[in-house]
This record gives C-alpha cells, sequence and structure tokens, in this order.
C-alpha cells in the first residue's frame, strides 16, 4: 500500500512541477541557511574540554579597590597581578593549577635553513599539562623541580615539530630561544582547543586563534630570562618604569590563572583560601578595601566574557527565522494543493475511504517534498560554508565544518518541517465532504467588488490567510532589524581613522640578540638602534615620513589610560587610547592638528613615568574641558600626581582596537612622548602618493641590508588598507549575512503569495466565469485579487509592527542593540507590501482572462 501512495504522491508532484519546485527551493534556502549558521554557532559555542571542564576554575582577586573606573561594576579585573599569581602558586590550595601569560619568543633554528621566528606560544607551570590533559606524541611535560630550578626546558607543537626537525622525535634535542638554549622535553599532538580556554584574554579575538601555541616553557624560566609579556596587560596606576620590569613590580594585571578543583570541598575551601588571602592582604596594608573576590567556573568564565560572537547568534537567529517563514510558505502552498484535489477526496470519502487514506498520500507527497528540500539545503549549505571564508574573521570561518550528524540533521529537519507544514492541510482536506463544492459555489455568487464580500472569502480561507499574515509579520520584523543592523556595521566600516590611510602601512619587527632591554645599556643600545632604522628607512626615495609607535589604530587592543584633572583622583573623567609616539608622528600619520604644536625631538623620552606634555582629541578634549579651552590646560594620567600639559589638539585618532574597548569613545586619544624600551618595534611608514607598493617592496630589504639582526615575518609588513579590511571583516560580514538572509526572506515571501494566489485562482476558476458571465469586467477581477492581497498583506504588516518592536526589545537586551527607528519598520512596510502586489500581478491577470464560458464548464 505504501508503494501505492509513494506513486499517487510522485503524479500529483508532477502533476504543477512549478509549485513542487517553488517547495523544494523554499525548504532547501530554510534548511541552508540554517545549517550553514547553525555550523558556525556549533564551532564557537560547544565546550573545548567538556569532560572536564566542570573541574576548572578561573580565580579572580580585586587589587584595586572599588574606586577605579576601568572595571566594570563591582567586578575584580580579568586577570591576576604578577605578586598574586606567584603567591597563589607558592600556596598550592588546589589539585593542579598554574600561572599563565603570553610570549612570542624568538627562535633561532640551528639548521642553517629556516631564518630566524617569532612563535606563540604561553609561559606555563609543569601542572599545566595533566591539569587540561594535553596530549603528547613524544615525551611530557616538565615537573615541579623544573619550575623551581627555573630550568631551560620547553614543550614544543607538532607542528613546530614538523618544521624544524621532519616530525621525528626531538625530545632531548636543543631549541634556542630567545637567544638561549632550551631542551626539548616533550612535543605535544595536535592540540589546538577553541576557544583558547586557558587564555583568553590575550587572543583578542575573544578566545578564538587560528593557530595554536607551538612553545610552552616554563613561567619561572620565562621570567628570569626576561622574556616580555605579549598579551593583555590593564593598569590601575601607571608602573614606574615601561619596561618588562617595571610592569611586574606593579598592580598591573596581566598574569591568566586556571586551577583543577575536583569536588564541592574542594571549591569551598578554595572560595574561603581566596577571602582569607584577601583578607590578609588587608591587614597587612596592600588593600585598603573589603575582599572582592570570584571563583567562576570555565563555562561561567567563557560566559561571563562573551567568548560566542553575538553576531554568531545573531545569525543564527534570523536564519531561523527565515526557516519558519520557509515552513509557513510550504504549508500554504500544500494547502492551496491538497484544496485542489477536495472534490476528488470528497468523493473517496463518500466511496468509504477512511480518513487514514487521505492523511498518508498527503504525508507521503510532503515528505518527498522535504526530502528534497533537505538535500538541497545540504548542498546550498556546502556552498554556504566556502563562501563563510570570504565574510567571517578567518579564525572563525575555519572553525564551522558540516560533519555527517550534521547533514542527517538538516535532512531530518526539513522532512520534519515538511510533516509539520503538511499537518494542518492533510487535516483539512480529510474533512473534504462532496457537498462542499456547492457551499462553495454559492458563496462565490455572492462574488462582489467591494470590501465585506472579500473579507467574507478571507474568513472562509482563514488559514490560507493565517500562513500569509504570519510570513509577511514575521518577514517584516526581521528584515527591519535585519536592516538596522546591517546600515549600523556599514556605519562602522565606514567611519574614518584620522589617518592618511592611502598611503600608510605599517612594518614590525623584533632585534635578536637583545636579552637585557630592562637596563640602562639595553635601553640605549635600544634607541641607538632605532634611531638607525628610522635614518635607513627615511632615505627611500619612495617614502615621505617615519615615526616609531607603540600601536596603529584598527590593530587591536593595546594601553590605555584614563585622565583626571585634579592629581591623585582615582575616578577618571574619561578613559581613552594611549599611544607612544615621537616627533615625526603627526606628520607620519597624517593626522590634522587643530590647535597648538606637534611633539619635538627634545620632548620624547625613553622610558620615562612622568609625560609633561599630551596631545589629545578634539573629542576628547571637549569632553574634559566642554567651553573649548583644553589647550594648554594640565590633566593628569592614571591617577597619578605627575602634570601633563596638553600642547596639541588634533582633529581625531581612531583607538587602536576596532570596537574601541579601551576607552570611553573610539575617538578618545592621547598621544605622548614616549619610546618604549622592547626588542620589538613598530613603525609607521607613510609613502608618497601614488608609491605605496614601490616603498613596500623597498622596506624590508634596506633595514636587512642596515642590519641583519633582526626578524621580519611574512606578516611583518602591511598596508593600511589591509589593516582596516581585516579590522572589520566581522562587520562585513554580518552586513553581508544579513543582506543574503533578508534577501531569502523577501524572495521566500513574495514566491508564497504567489503561489499561494496561483492556487487559489485555479481553485475558484468557476466563479470568476460566473462573475464575468455576470457582466465584471477584467479590471473588476484584477483589481479584486489586487484588493484582497492588499488586506492580507496590509494585516501582515501591521501584525509585523508589533513583533519587530518586540524582536527589537529582545536584541537590545540580549545583543546590545539600539532602539529600532520607526523609518525601518515603515521602510520594510512599504516593501513587503510592495512585493504582496508584484507578487499578486501574474496570478490576478490570469483570473482577470477567465472567460465567462468557464461558468458552465
Amino acid at each position: 500500500m505504501l508503494a501505492y501512495y509513494f506513486s499517487e504522491a510522485i503524479r500529483a508532484l508532477k502533476h504543477n512541477v512549478g509549485l513542487t519546485i517553488l517547495m523544494v527551493l523554499v525548504i532547501g534556502f530554510g534548511v541552508g541557511a540554517s545549517t550553514t549558521t547553525y555550523a558556525v554557532f556549533r564551532a564557537v559555542s560547544g565546550d573545548p574540554i567538556p569532560w572536564k571542564s566542570a573541574h576548572l576554575f578561573v580565580p579572580q582577586i580585586d587589587p584595586w579597590g572599588p574606586v577605579h573606573a576601568i572595571r566594570r561594576a563591582g567586578e575584580p579585573p580579568d586577570a591576576l597581578t604578577y605578586l598574586d599569581a606567584t603567591r597563589f602558586m607558592q600556596d598550592h590550595r588546589a589539585r593542579f593549577q598554574s600561572a599563565i601569560y603570553a610570549i612570542t619568543p624568538l627562535v633561532a633554528p640551528a639548521d642553517g635553513i629556516h631564518h630566524p621566528f617569532n612563535a606563540n606560544g604561553h609561559a606555563v607551570y609543569g601542572e599545566f599539562f595533566s591539569m587540561l590533559d594535553v596530549p603528547f606524541r613524544y615525551g611530557s611535560g616538565w615537573n615541579a623541580q623544573s619550575d623551581t630550578q627555573r630550568a631551560a626546558v620547553v614543550v614544543i607543537s607538532d607542528k613546530l615539530n614538523q618544521k624544524l626537525f621532519g616530525g621525528g622525535n626531538s625530545v632531548g634535542k636543543v631549541l634556542n630561544l630567545q637567544g638561549k638554549d632550551f631542551r626539548i622535553v616533550g612535543v605535544l599532538d595536535h592540540w589546538n582547543p577553541q576557544p583558547r580556554y586557558y587564555d583568553i584574554m590575550d587572543t583578542g579575538t575573544g578566545g578564538f586563534t587560528g593557530q595554536g601555541d607551538d612553545v610552552f616553557m616554563p613561567f619561572t624560566t620565562a621570567i628570569d630570562t626576561s622574556i616580555e609579556n605579549d598579551g593583555f596587560t590593564m593598569c590601575a596606576e601607571r608602573p614606574s618604569s615601561q619596561t618588562f620590569a617595571g610592569t611586574r613590580s606593579s598592580s598591573c594585571v596581566w598574569v591568566a590563572y586556571l586551577v583543577e578543583l575536583d569536588s564541592a570541598e574542594q571549591i569551598s575551601a578554595y572560595q574561603r583560601y581566596l577571602l582569607d588571602y584577601a583578607r590578609d592582604q588587608q591587614r597587612a596594608g596592600r588593600f585598603a578595601w573589603s575582599p572582592n573576590v570570584r571563583l567562576r567556573s570555565l563555562m561561567g568564565w567563557l560566559d561571563y566574557h562573551h567568548v560566542v560572537p553575538s553576531d554568531t547568534r545573531l545569525s543564527f537567529l534570523v536564519a531561523l527565522g527565515l526557516l519558519i517563514v520557509c515552513l509557513a510558505n510550504s504549508a500554504g502552498v500544500m494547502l492551496g494543493r491538497f484544496l485542489r484535489r477536495e472534490r476528488e477526496i470528497g468523493v473517496r470519502r463518500m466511496l468509504g475511504a477512511p480518513r487514514s487514506a487521505i492523511y498518508l498520500p498527503c504525508f507521503v507527497e510532503a515528505g518527498l517534498v522535504g526530502l528534497a528540500g533537505g538535500l538541497a539545503g545540504v548542498m546550498l549549505a556546502c556552498a554556504g560554508l566556502q563562501v563563510l571564508d570570504w565574510v567571517l574573521p578567518r579564525n572563525i570561518a575555519v572553525l564551522a565544518h558540516l560533519d555527517v550528524s550534521l547533514l542527517l540533521l538538516a535532512v531530518a529537519a526539513a522532512m520534519l518541517g515538511a510533516w509539520l507544514a503538511a499537518l494542518y492541510p492533510a487535516l483539512r482536506v480529510a474533512r473534504a465532504q462532496l457537498a462542499g463544492r456547492a457551499t462553495t459555489l454559492r458563496a462565490s455568487a455572492r462574488f462582489k467588488l467591494s470590501l465585506p464580500p472579500l473579507l467574507s472569502v478571507l474568513h472562509r480561507h482563514k488559514m490560507s490567510v493565517s500562513l500569509i499574515v504570519l510570513q509577511v509579520a514575521l518577514s517584516l520584523a526581521i528584515v527591519a532589524n535585519a536592516l538596522f543592523v546591517i546600515e549600523q556595521r556599514v556605519d562602522r566600516v565606514r567611519q574614518p581613522s584620522g589617518l592618511d590611510e592611502q598611503n600608510l602601512f605599517l612594518l614590525t619587527q623584533q632585534w635578536i640578540g637583545i636579552s637585557d632591554a630592562d637596563s640602562p645599556s639595553g635601553q640605549s643600545r635600544l634607541d641607538s638602534l632605532l634611531q638607525a632604522d628610522l635614518r635607513t628607512l627615511r632615505s627611500l626615495p619612495d617614502v615621505q615620513a617615519v615615526t616609531s609607535i607603540s600601536a596603529l589604530p584598527l590593530t587591536g587592543p593595546s594601553s590605555n589610560v584614563y585622565l583626571n584633572l585634579k592629581p591623585m583622583q582615582p575616578h577618571g573623567e574619561a578613559f581613552a587610547g594611549l599611544y607612544a609616539v615621537d616627533e615625526s608622528s603627526l606628520k607620519t600619520l597624517g593626522v590634522r592638528l587643530l590647535e597648538g604644536r606637534d611633539f619635538s625631538a627634545a620632548d620624547v623620552k625613553f622610558d620615562t613615568p612622568s609625560q609633561p606634555f599630551v596631545i589629545v582629541t578634539r573629542p576628547l578634549a571637549d569632553k574634559l574641558f566642554p567651553a573649548g579651552d583644553a589647550l594648554g590646560k594640565t590633566v593628569y594620567l592614571d591617577g597619578g600626581n605627575l602634570p601633563s600639559s596638553i600642547v596639541g589638539i588634533v582633529d581625531r585618532l581612531h583607538v587602536s582596537s576596532v570596537y574601541g574597548q579601551e576607552a570611553s569613545s573610539p575617538w578618545y586619544s592621547v598621544m605622548t612622548p614616549v619610546h618604549v624600551p622592547s626588542a620589538a618595534t613598530l613603525y609607521a611608514v607613510r609613502a608618497r602618493p601614488g608609491r605605496l607598493a614601490a616603498a613596500m617592496a623597498a622596506a624590508k630589504p634596506a633595514l636587512y641590508a642596515a642590519n641583519a639582526a633582526r626578524v621580519m615575518d611574512e606578516d611583518s609588513l602591511k598596508s593600511f588598507a589591509s589593516i582596516r579590511a581585516e579590522a572589520y571583516r566581522a562587520d562585513i560580514g554580518t552586513a553581508s549575512l544579513m543582506g543574503v538572509i533578508s534577501l531569502l526572506l523577501l524572495i521566500v515571501t513574495g514566491a508564497g503569495i504567489a503561489g499561494l494566489s496561483q492556487a487559489w485562482v485555479s481553485e475558484r476558476r468557476r466563479q470568476i466565469g460566473i462573475r464575468r458571465a455576470l457582466g465584471a469586467r477584467r479590471r473588476d477581477i484584477f483589481q479584486y485579487f489586487q484588493l484582497e492581497n492588499v488586506v492580507m498583506v496590509g494585516s501582515g504588516a501591521a501584525v509585523g509592527l508589533g513583533v519587530a518592536y518586540g524582536l527589537n526589545r529582545l536584541l537590545m537586551h540580549y545583543f546590545e542593540m539600539e532602539t529600532l527607528p520607526v523609518a525601518y519598520v515603515l521602510a520594510g512596510a512599504f516593501v513587503v507590501m510592495a512585493i504582496g502586489q508584484c507578487a499578486v500581478f501574474v496570478p490576478a491577470r490570469q483570473a482577470s482572462r477567465v472567460p465567462p464560458a468557464t461558468a458552465t464548464r
């Protein structure tokens, strides 16, 4: 019997191939978009270590007190000071624990083939590997004695092992890091957890990194070797020195920390330990405030930092909205298809066919449509994943993948959705009686081109009308909010940086053999090397200006500072991004000086805690001094007592992070004339107009020719255009995905209206013929269907207005969006009304051409 139902379903689907293809494509679009966005969402929202995450915790303690303005209200900082981290390690109150900080040591291969390069890694304690169940291919981690003795040992990744040692067992071999020989004690198996949960603050991407760590060395050894922190650092007060030694002795937080606690008793004991430790610091006079500590579980920590990108959640929800609209569309089309067979089904019922004999063919037909739609959705999802790499950040796009389980889930969801869409149509036609046609015919005899009979007809088709209203309402709500999101992202991408972007590029490099940057002799040597590089770059014919700078706008979170108008004030008047520059920076960057002067060579100092002169942006100056008299006024940095005079005001300069996280506003920037002592140097180079490519091509060879004792990898040279493109890649991707999904929504909604209108015309051909025989003109019939469409789509738009604002409230709560302007809702309503009229045009025109003779058939 099932084979008979299957053949009947195939025959029914072939009877109207156009509507069949429409349903398959509609379901395919919904399933494809949902599967693609879910693949991304699943990749970024999963538990990175599910078998152990419940036992991993992140301790926090407040070393600054409640008055500092650079923390979330009432929350401790996101990392530990060096003092607290080392004390925690000494007390050792957890089963396993490790202090952690990011490093990028210089690797000097001994094979004579590879040039020196920087490797990403972390300084950790030996317990780190057991705590996180890190897999090893060869060897193992080091023991506690190596931590205590500051042993020169290292664990490397399988990738680095393959590059330097051909993938063989390199345990026991020597690797030169930062000018010092380290003995390899272990080689990791493939291990690159995403997100990088053990140190999410140092990724700059919410925990997701494109590449894993290649080097792990003892925390104590890294400190003893003066390998600087290459990650997150936040300070409530300026360190006495800008050197790594100054950071270690300061109250700056920069050390990540992770502990393993295996029972509720251990968790309670560790919480008590944190409170007791904070009380001890209070009694010792270090803390003048009540203890403020936290012990967050690993998943709680990831949730606290919103590691899952909000744009992936938003895209997935919008795609689900598309799927719902697609299923509503399919339900409407199926209802129209089944109702066309209502007379046939009524005859079968009168001949004794049970309702189950009506249900089964309908569900077999719906299942075939769902299966075809699911397969189409899988193909669209595969294509969508290929496109993701163009529109999403690479560190996110690379994580998304389709496996067998997800593909089966997509097909199953399509079939289930098709069955749900067919549920009401099947129930409706199963109740069909042969006399039903006469009732419809008598009602149709009262067919008039006025609103009451039109509403009467719509009432008799209330389920079909409800499906259209649902589609229109959801489409309007989603499209209006999506357009608002797109407009916000486009505005962000278009905002200027304040630089001469067309002619600017960034060059980063690191000196080899500089291991004493904290000492006066090392700083003097670094300064000499820096000045020599500046002279070399300025001598190039295609270079207009060069500066040494701590960061550029849009390159990622960097230094920050809060400013006060009085000394020793813990509350900042404004929180701003901080740039360390020299006397050539304004000229090089192309930043427009509005008032005052630029820095002179005499102003630029090498690592000094005092900043007698600063240059600020106009928005920051207006914030601090609303009267507009900021020039010459005095400010105090980071709650200190050393005055800084505002000697210049520039038009605008974006902070270094893309979204301005380190400042109260993206345009609150401060420039100080300081050279920070570091073996790693950043040069901003401004090429002559039209000569950017030539200047970039000449820069690295010139520097190598002047001094070969340096490292410049393949990413060391970037035009500002490429920096901007990478910085706003996520925004461009979100806007693109929203645009595509919105377009699909409108297409599906229009197709649904057209398909259902076409079904209604076919169903009412005899009634239309009667009306034509009674004297109705073609224009009357055409206008009737247009008016019918206006009523349905207008009702959907009216419902959609409320749904749009309700959806906006949810987005405001969960995604920090702004209030939806009424213009977007009105524009969306106009668009869906226009689409409705376009969709009904062809069916209405066909209806108007029905001949009067049809009434006699």
